[in-house]
Parts: structure tokens; sequence; C-alpha cells
């Protein structure tokens, strides 16, 4: 299987400008260096940043399947507890991002 295409899906703003910076490859953080390193191959490579709270169902998901770690689970209909999120994301009104 070859990648043309990747993306990179983070929601650490600080890692994200770590391993985006233009010095990455000499940062004295081992797994940045790797990652930009990886960033160097032929391919097309996106890094995103992606809020928490734009992520919630995704969050909600991962934490039902940690007793399936190793393993691939497909789901047919989404649990009730994303169900309640997902329409909260759909009628609610949006939650402003409070920040210090």
């Amino acid at each position: 299987m070859v990648y043309e295409r990747l993306q990179c899906q983070t929601d650490c703003a600080k890692a994200l400008k770590l391993i985006t910076s233009s010095s990455a490859h000499t940062s004295p953080l081992h797994l940045v260096c790797n990652i930009s390193r990886l960033a160097t191959k032929p391919w097309m490579l996106e890094f995103r940043l992606i809020r928490r709270e734009a992520n919630t169902p995704v969050d909600a998901i991962a934490k039902a399947s940690c007793d399936h770690f190793g393993y691939v689970r497909i789901i047919n209909d989404p649990p009730t507890s994303v169900l309640d999120i997902l329409y909260i994301d759909l009628y609610d009104p949006p939650t402003p991002r409070i920040t210090t």
C-alpha cells in the first residue's frame, strides 16, 4: 500500500507549532525530529489543528472503544451518547471558545 497524501490531525496547538516550525529538524525533541524527517518524504503531508470542541463525537467514540485496543471495530450505528452529542452539535447554539 502506497500513500501519496496524508493528513495528520491534532488538538494540541503547541505540538502543531513544534512540528511545523522551520527549525523542527533541529529540535532537541527526538519525536519532533522524526516527524520532521517524515514530512520530507515524497508525499503530500498536511497537518491540521482540530479543536477539541469540534471533535467531541470522535472523542466519545474513541473513549467508548477503549476495551477493544489493538482491534478494528466497525460501528454501524453510533452509540446513544454520540447521538446526543451530534444532536447538540446540530441544534444547539454554538458555544464560544474561552481562552486566557
